[in-house]
C-alpha cells in the first residue's frame, strides 16, 4: 500500500453498527447486531509484512474515519487520511477515503502526496480489536490496531481551551490557542495565519470536530474539516492531536500544553 522508505499519510474516521429490534421473533433466528467500530485505535500499518507506520484514529459513530500516521523510526507526522467505514455481517468491515502524505513523505506509488484507499476487507471486534486491509495505487497492506480507553473519557471545550506551549506545522514552529467558546487560532513563523472552530462530537467521549481556514500559506490556503482526540505527554488531556483536510491537502498536528 505504501512505500516502506516513503511512508503513507492520513487523519480520519469510522461507523458503527445498528442494534437489532425487539418484539416476538415467531421463532426465527435473528442475524447478530452489528459490532460498533466507534472509538479511538492504536496500532501500525504493514506492508509486506513490514510495519511502516504507527496509526492513531478516531473512528465516529457517524461513519467517518480520521487516521494520523507517524512514522516509526523518528515519530515525525507522516501523514493522515479521512474516509467513511460500514461494517455489515456482524463483524465485517468495508470502506474507502482519501490519504495524505506529510512534506517529505509520499504515497504507494513513490511520488503522489494524495490518494484514495479502498479497505478491500477487515473485521472490528467491538472496543477490542480492528484488522484492515487496505489498497491503494495497486499495493495492499494491512491495518492492525487495538482499543484505547481514553475514548471513554469525557470531552469539552473547557477541557482543550488553552494557549498550547509547543506546536509546529511540519516543522514551522507556531503558536495554538483555543479559547473557552472554542474559537481557534494559529500563527506560524513564516506567517501562515489558522482561525477556526473547534466542537465537541459527544460529551461522553474523547473526540473533538475541527473546522479551520489558512491564510497568507503558500500550497496550504483554504478550508479544512476534521477531527481531534486528546492524549496525554507527561500530563492527562495536554496533547491535541488533530488533522483537517480539504481535497488537496491535510494539516496534521500534535500542539502540547
Amino acid at each position: 500500500m505504501i512505500n516502506p522508505r516513503l511512508g503513507f499519510v492520513t487523519l480520519a474516521t469510522v461507523l458503527v453498527g445498528c442494534s437489532g429490534g425487539g418484539g416476538d421473533d415467531g421463532g426465527i433466528a435473528q442475524p447478530a447486531p452489528n459490532q460498533s467500530a466507534s472509538g479511538i485505535w492504536q496500532g501500525t500499518l504493514s506492508l509486506g509484512g513490514s510495519i511502516v507506520n504507527d496509526v492513531h484514529c478516531l473512528l465516529t459513530v457517524a461513519g467517518e474515519l480520521a487516521c494520523i500516521l507517524t512514522d516509526p523510526v523518528n515519530d515525525e507526522l507522516a501523514g493522515a487520511a479521512r474516509g467513511t467505514i460500514q461494517v455489515a455481517n456482524g463483524s465485517q468491515v468495508g470502506g474507502s477515503g482519501t490519504v495524505y502524505a506529510a512534506p517529505g513523505y509520499a504515497l504507494a506509488d513513490g511520488s503522489s502526496v494524495v490518494g484514495g484507499f479502498t479497505v478491500t476487507s477487515g473485521t472490528v471486534s467491538e472496543r477490542n480489536t480492528i484488522n484492515l486491509t487496505i489498497s491503494t495505487f495497486g499495493q495492499s497492506g494491512t491495518i492492525s490496531a487495538v482499543f484505547n480507553p481514553s475514548y471513554d473519557r469525557d470531552s469539552s471545550l473547557a477541557t482543550v481551551a488553552a494557549s498550547y506551549s509547543v506546536f509546529d506545522i511540519y516543522g514551522d514552529p507556531a503558536s495554538f490557542a483555543i479559547d473557552s467558546n472554542g474559537a481557534l487560532f494559529s500563527q506560524t513563523a513564516s506567517g501562515c495565519v489558522g482561525n477556526g472552530q473547534v466542537g465537541v462530537v459527544n460529551p461522553q467521549f474523547n473526540g473533538y470536530t475541527v473546522n479551520v481556514t489558512v491564510s497568507n500559506c503558500l500550497g496550504l490556503n483554504g478550508s479544512y474539516q476534521g477531527f481531534a482526540v486528546t492524549t496525554d505527554s507527561g500530563g492527562t488531556n495536554n496533547v491535541f492531536l488533530f488533522a483537517a483536510f480539504n481535497n488537496l491537502a491535510a494539516i496534521v498536528g500534535a500542539p502540547l500544553k
